[in-house]
C-alpha cells in the first residue's frame, strides 16, 4: 500500500468540491436547512415552560448535529462509487496499480475529513442561531465523534459492498439504510419509546448507546461509560463485517465482469 496513491486520490475527490456547485451544495444547505427546522421545532418545545421542556430543545439540536456525523460519512463513502458508477470510471480506476485497501483508506479518510467540516459547521450555526455550544459536553463530545464516525464508515462501506455486488440498479433502496439504522437508533427519543421488537434491534446498533449516553449526560448530568464501550465493540464488529463483505463482494463482482456494474 503506497501513501502516494491514497494522497492522489484523496486529491482527485476534493479538488472535485470547488468545482461542482451541487457538492457545495450538498454540505452546506441540506445541514443549515435541517438546523433551521429542527430548530424551530426545538423552540416550540421550549415553550413549554417546564424545566424539562427547556432542555429538549438543544438536545434535539445535539443530537442532530451529532447524527450528521454519520449521516455524512455514510453519504461520502457510497457517494463517491456511486458517482463512479454513473460515470462508468470504475473500471478505468481499478485497471491502474491503485490497489483495493487503497481506495478503501482513500474513502474512509474523506469520510472523515467531511463529517468533520459538517460537524464543524453545523456547530458554528447552533452557536450563533442558538447559542447552544457543542463543546459543553467536554470529554463526551471526543469519545462520542470517533465512535460516530466509525458507525457512519461501516454503514458506508456495508452499502458500497451491496453497490459492488448488484451495481446502480439497487441505488433507491440502498439510500433508504440511513433512514432504516435512524429509526431503531432511538437518535431523538429514547429506546424505551420503541415497542419491545424495536428495542431488540435497537440495542444491536451502536449509535443507539452514544444518544443514550447523551440524552443521560445532558439531562441528569450523570452518565455511564459503560454504554460508549459497549458502542466501541458493536463498531469493531460492524467495521470488520463491513470490510469483509465489501473485499468479497468486490471478489464476486471481479469474477462476473466489473463493468458488468455500470451497465444498469
Amino acid at each position: 500500500m503506497y501513501l502516494y496513491r491514497i494522497v492522489a486520490l484523496i486529491l482527485r475527490y476534493i479538488y472535485e468540491i470547488p468545482r461542482d456547485f451541487f457538492r457545495v451544495f450538498d454540505l452546506t444547505f441540506y445541514p443549515l436547512m435541517d438546523i433551521i427546522l429542527w430548530g424551530f421545532m426545538s423552540l416550540w418545545i421550549q415553550t413549554g415552560g417546564s424545566k424539562q421542556a427547556a432542555i429538549m430543545g438543544p438536545l434535539i439540536l445535539l443530537s442532530l448535529v451529532l447524527w450528521m456525523i454519520v449521516e455524512n460519512a455514510n453519504r461520502e463513502i457510497a457517494f463517491n462509487l456511486t458517482e463512479e458508477l454513473y460515470a462508468h470510471n470504475l473500471v478505468n480506476i481499478l485497471v491502474t496499480p491503485l490497489k483495493l485497501k487503497e481506495w478503501l483508506v482513500s474513502v474512509v479518510m474523506l469520510a472523515i475529513i467531511r463529517a468533520s467540516l459538517v460537524l464543524l459547521f453545523c456547530s458554528i450555526v447552533i452557536w450563533v442561531l442558538r447559542c447552544i455550544n457543542i463543546l459543553d459536553l467536554g470529554l463526551l463530545l471526543l469519545v462520542m465523534v470517533p465512535l460516530l464516525m466509525m458507525s457512519g464508515i461501516a454503514l458506508g462501506l456495508g452499502i458500497s459492498a451491496l453497490m459492488m455486488r448488484w451495481g446502480r440498479r439497487i441505488s433507491t433502496f440502498i439510500w433508504s439504510i440511513p433512514y432504516l439504522v435512524l429509526s431503531f437508533s432511538a437518535v431523538f427519543y429514547p429506546l424505551n419509546l420503541l415497542p419491545c421488537w424495536a428495542q431488540m434491534i435497537g440495542r444491536l446498533m451502536p449509535i443507539c448507546y452514544i444518544f443514550e449516553t447523551l440524552r443521560a449526560a445532558v439531562t441528569t448530568g450523570v452518565f455511564s461509560w459503560t454504554p460508549l464501550l459497549i458502542s466501541f465493540v458493536l463498531n469493531i464488529i460492524y467495521l470488520v463485517g463491513a470490510i469483509s463483505l465489501f473485499t468479497r463482494m468486490f471478489d464476486k463482482s471481479r469474477e462476473q465482469g466489473i463493468s458488468q456494474l455500470e451497465n444498469y
